[in-house]
């Protein structure tokens, strides 16, 4: 018995907000683990890139660490603290909406789940709302330092001004930052 093909709301474009998608494909955050000395490369934008050329509407990046304290999260992972990031997203984005795709900067800060050593087993101790080891890394040693009300309140502010950075025009478009970090 064959069937009648029914087209889907799939492929018809959304507006969410100000932004019409061109159909409701999203591509979720992955971590890649692509980035060129903590930030964005030809090969993430690339990746991107592709995901877009198949007809995705929205791709989603990856961990971007909003604090420096947050910065052994992952190997290899986004430092979008650094002010040398800006240019790498811009370029990032205009290569995704090059094939007519949005995107969005997952923003991140690992708290109590960060790592404490980087590749090069440089130790840091977590900084996380309280002094309780991950659950998920139990190694008996990672214990995070309980961060300072003026620690809270530095990583709130970076993480609205990358939000507010992420989230003007109609994807990710980064501009200066008011903090100079690294």
């Amino acid at each position: 018995m064959f069937r009648t093909y029914v087209p889907s709301i799939l492929f018809e474009p959304i507006d969410i907000g100000p932004v019409t998608m061109r159909n409701r494909i999203v591509s979720s955050a992955s971590f890649s683990a692509m980035s060129d000395n903590g930030l964005f490369g030809e090969r993430i934008a690339l990746y991107h890139a592709e995901k877009a050329k198949a007809g995705v509407a929205l791709t989603i990046t990856e961990e971007l660490a909003v604090h420096p304290s947050t910065e052994f999260g992952l190997s290899r992972n986004v430092r979008a603290f650094d002010r040398a990031s800006i240019a790498r997203f811009r370029r990032f984005t205009e290569i995704v909406h090059k094939y007519g795709a949005k995107t969005i900067g997952q923003l991140w800060h690992a708290g109590c789940h960060n790592l404490n050593r980087n590749q090069q087993l440089d130790i840091r101790i977590p900084l996380a709302v309280s002094p309780v080891p991950s659950m998920a890394f139990q190694d008996g040693y990672s214990v995070p330092r309980e961060l300072t009300t003026r620690e809270i309140s530095e990583i709130q502010e970076d993480t609205r001004i990358l939000r507010r950075i992420c989230s003007t025009g109609d994807s990710m478009v980064w501009k200066s930052t008011r903090r100079t970090v690294t």
